[in-house]
């Protein structure tokens, strides 16, 4: 029974949390992985109890999906349905890729303006922010892997993968939790069965309680090394291969680090 238990919590704490939908949605459109954006925010939005700044910031995210794909009309409708429900949700054109400003900004300033009224505020200034250098491009690269990706990494083999959407990471956790899982079993086991054979009095059970103990002994260390060798292999698999990346002409599109290029026409 109580290897039953050990192995039960053992199963609950041996995978980690999953990931804010909100940060996954924006992380995909930031790669530019639109797919992987449609489905996320599909699958979140259907939660009842999703805060309202996280559902408009779901609606945000899609709407600059649809509009860096051309979808215009789609993308509006997101636009609005995100700043009804969260109107501080506001954006500076240094905040935007071109494509996304050009659609968000009429908007936001039309529900700025309806807000304003409704409070009696009037000529209200929605944004100071100049649109672009006229006589500058810039192109920016995004650095993608974030320090606390890294970290997700290190804490657990496979998370990290997990993170950056790499089906890879599934295995690699799977392996690992059962490894765990096996080596606390084991080591459990191991514990028993010594104790059996150090009360053995039979002389003819003397040598079988030593085999099984000797089983389980073995057993420990190779669940061990199986840990070891999968948070080893998840590590050189994650950081060997490079993050997609993606390039953006204009404006910041976000407020993440990125890699600047100016160039001076």
């Amino acid at each position: 029974m109580k290897s039953v238990i050990t192995f039960l919590l053992l199963t609950l704490l041996a995978y980690p949390a999953g990931c804010e939908p909100v940060e996954d949605a924006w992380n995909a459109y930031l790669i530019g992985d639109f797919d992987k954006v449609e489905k996320i925010v599909s699958a979140a939005l259907k939660v009842i109890d999703l805060p309202d700044s996280d559902r408009a910031m779901l609606y945000f995210t899609i709407g600059c999906s649809d509009a860096m794909q051309g979808r215009e009309i789609s993308a509006t409708s997101a636009f609005e349905k995100a700043l009804d429900l969260d109107p501080a949700l506001r954006k500076k054109s240094v905040d935007l890729p071109p494509p996304v400003w050009e659609l968000f900004y009429p908007i936001q300033e039309r529900i700025v303006l309806e807000k304003a009224s409704e409070m009696g505020v009037s000529d209200p200034i929605v944004s100071d922010e100049v649109f672009r250098e006229p006589d500058t491009v810039k192109v920016y690269i995004p650095i993608i892997r974030e320090r606390k990706t890294i970290l997700k990494s290190f804490s657990y083999p496979g998370w990290g993968h997990l993170s950056e959407g790499r089906k890879s990471g599934l295995v690699y956790c799977s392996v690992e939790a059962l490894s765990v899982i096996g080596l606390f079993w084991s080591g459990i086991k191991t514990v028993e069965e010594r104790d059996d054979y150090m009360k053995e009095t039979d002389v003819k059970r003397v040598q079988s309680e030593y085999d099984e103990y000797n089983l389980y002994y073995n057993l420990t260390w190779g669940f061990g090394l199986a840990a070891a060798v999968t948070y080893i292999a998840a590590q050189i698999d994650f950081f060997s291969e490079i993050p997609p990346t993606s390039l953006s002409i204009g404006n910041n599109p976000t407020g993440y680090k990125m890699l600047t290029l100016s160039i001076r026409l």
